[in-house]
């Protein structure tokens, strides 16, 4: 990380026009700040979360050092020629701001992704111009302590940030008086939910799973036989009723395991195959909680298939192909993958556990995916595969699971006829493709930076009248564009520039500007988030255009792009 830091009697800037892929929401009009440090700062491609805390707390210290407590953040990329990607610049410089904030200065910065006017006048003091470097090659020589301890407060600082996102996006929030780890998605957050249970759903077709739904709580019965009363007993929630002792369920697997055991099944009707958007709960300590990556309430888009030995490979395969599908579609990022193995303490015999991973090894390769051996390290009742994909801050995460169990369908004496007759157990195969609905809306919030692709937006469309008198032009364009499957909405009051300011802050992918031109001729003006507008488009060529959009599910996240340019359109 490279910086320059100026001691100026006075800085002035205005952001002129947004530069590059990723930029900031600003207020226009010009800055300007007295007596201040102006930090110049470059992020580049090796530099984390570390790095800039050590170059803040140098910044710090000659602050003090200075007598000055007000500083200027200032993105600035003429510094170095190996920039880090856009997203990752922006989440360190956020980072930056908010610890300054927690050590006690006076902290302000210019927006990312602008091209800017400035001018200022530098003091003329020996330290009032100062160049300074920071990396991670320079702490390791430097043996900086205090920056590796605070490594564990970084993150969860870095895991907050959906909060934050959450809340001022009006999609969810978290309420003390409700529950620690329960959070509450209002209108907004709950369409995100159903577009990303749409997708499942349309992988679960493919695959051959047939939807189904369990209770939300089994007596405990159900419990002691599976063994998770023994070994899972402090994570669930128990109570009595009458007598009776119930578990609030953790997971959906014994319920799918009745269903399966509700008639007999052959070989030929193998392999059964169901899943369920199901909301389970687990009582997790309340200082491991953190916003939507770990909550009490946890809906997984959970799918159980119960197979033969011999179709395990099969089945595998095709559930591997469409995770790599989905992970593509939604967090566009390197994918890899684990395979956990027996480990020393296990159920079922050993001949089938071999023969299982091996299965699970073919899938991989056939799946042309990368995968690390994890010898020892699956769970007692059967091998795994765990699927890794990596976001924009170059952050991995585990998302999706495919499990083997020898135990359950033991347990729960689970059956099915062969050919010759006789009876075999099933083996069954835990799946779970986005983990977690909750915590995968946190990563795809920190993985865009707030600004959600078109297809899982909320708000794709705001109709903006320029005037009263246009309104009802207006208000038969939302119509008709609601009509169609598009998320409009109508927005009136107050001015059009304000407005147009606060679709940007909702994050609103586009807005549809009609007045006395636009409702004369019939047509209507696109403007996308930066600013860019097209002019003449007649509603059926604007719908055709977001509908095929939304219908591919492409990465458009509020951008207009050539393939919309019609005959004497404008694009500016």
């Amino acid at each position: 990380m490279k910086a320059l830091q100026l001691h100026v009697d006075y800085i002035e800037y205005e952001p002129l026009r947004r530069e590059g892929a990723v930029s900031e929401e600003v207020q226009p009009g010009p800055k300007s700040l007295r007596d201040a440090i102006v930090l110049f700062t470059s992020i580049e491609e090796k530099d984390d979360e570390e790095v800039a805390e050590e170059l803040l707390r140098e910044v710090a210290d000659s602050m003090g050092r200075l007598g000055v407590d007000t500083l200027l953040i200032y993105p600035y990329a003429h510094l170095s020629n190996t920039l880090a990607p856009p997203m990752k610049a922006l989440h360190l410089v956020r980072h930056m701001e908010r610890r300054a904030q927690e050590v006690g200065l006076k902290v302000y910065r210019a927006p990312f992704g602008w091209n800017k006017r400035f001018s200022l006048s530098v003091k003329g003091h020996p330290l009032a111009e100062q160049f300074r470097v920071v990396s991670q090659e320079t702490l390791k020589s430097r043996g900086t302590v205090e920056a590796r301890a605070t490594q564990v407060a970084v993150v969860e600082e870095r895991e907050t940030q959906h909060v934050q996102m959450g809340r001022e996006l009006d999609l969810f929030s978290i309420h003390t008086v409700l529950g620690s780890g329960l959070p509450i998605f209002h209108a907004r957050g709950r369409i995100i939910r159903d577009e990303l249970i749409k997708l499942i759903r349309e992988v679960n077709a493919r695959l051959g799973f047939e939807e189904v739904w369990t209770p939300h709580l089994f007596k405990s019965d159900i419990w002691y036989q599976t063994g998770h009363y023994e070994h899972y007993r402090d994570r669930m929630f128990i109570f009595t009723v009458r007598g009776d002792e119930y578990v609030v369920k953790p997971m959906n697997c014994p319920g799918h395991a009745m269903i399966y055991a509700s008639r007999p099944r052959s070989y030929r009707d193998l392999p059964v195959m169901f899943s369920e958007f199901g909301t389970v709960y687990r009582n997790e300590q309340p200082g491991e909680l953190t916003g939507l990556f770990r909550v009490r309430s946890i809906t997984q888009d959970d799918g159980h298939a119960f197979v033969r030995p011999d179709q395990i490979e099969e089945v595998i395969v095709r559930i591997l192909n469409e995770v790599i599908w989905v992970l593509r579609l939604t967090v566009p990022g390197r994918i890899s993958a684990t395979l956990s193995t027996r480990p020393q303490s296990f159920i079922g015999d050993p001949a089938k556990w071999d023969e299982a991973t091996e299965a699970l090894k073919k899938a991989l390769r056939e799946s042309g995916m990368d995968y690390e051996l994890k010898e020892g390290e699956g769970a007692f009742y059967g091998p795994k595969i765990d699927v890794d994909v990596e976001d924009s801050l170059g952050r991995r995460w585990q998302c999706s699971t495919v499990q083997l169990d020898f135990f359950l369908p033991e347990r729960l004496d689970l059956k099915y006829v062969e050919r010759d007759g006789s009876q075999s157990r099933p083996i069954m195969i835990h799946r779970a493709i986005l983990g977690s609905i909750e915590r995968f809306m946190g990563i795809l919030l920190e993985h865009y930076n707030w600004r959600l692709p078109l297809w899982l937006s909320p708000t794709q469309v705001v109709v903006l009248p320029v005037s009263e008198k246009n309104r009802e032009y207006a208000s038969k364009l939302k119509e008709r564009l609601c009509s169609e499957g598009i998320r409009a909405e109508l927005w009136v009051e107050g001015t059009l520039e304000k407005r147009i300011r606060a679709a940007h802050q909702l994050r609103a992918s586009f807005m549809a500007i009609v007045g006395d031109e636009e409702e004369s001729s019939g047509t209507v003006t696109l403007r996308d988030y930066k600013g860019r507008v097209v002019r003449g488009l007649g509603g059926t060529q604007l719908s055709g255009w977001l509908l095929d959009q939304i219908r591919r599910r492409t990465n458009n996240r509020g951008e207009i792009d050539d393939t919309l340019s019609p005959a004497g359109g404008v694009l500016r």
